[in-house]
């Protein structure tokens, strides 16, 4: 049983295996449903971690972000251990 492990591979299929947290490929495909639907969101820029459980999520966002018809317009990853993410953030104004 975890409560924070959201690998999906995890659970596929295994019988002893449970969460209580959504899978990365719920997450990410919720997120980008939301963003695309709810919001309006057309055009998206993605800021993520330079960790397994970021970059899994970001994956997912964009895949269901484009399927639905929307455009990534920048990808920007930064490291777990960075305390300025300005480099980034003017990479995704520009």
């Amino acid at each position: 049983m975890s409560s924070s492990a959201t690998n999906p591979a995890l659970s596929e299929p295994n019988d002893y295996f449970f969460r209580t947290v959504s899978s990365d490929a719920g997450q990410g495909k919720v997120g980008a449903e939301y963003a695309y639907t709810a919001l309006g969101v057309r055009k998206a820029a993605v800021i993520s971690e330079q960790t397994y459980y970021a970059q899994a999520l970001a994956k997912v966002f964009k895949e269901n972000f484009t399927a639905a018809g929307g455009a990534i317009a920048a990808d920007e990853v930064f490291q777990s251990s960075d305390t300025d993410v300005r480099a980034q953030v003017l990479k995704v104004k520009a």
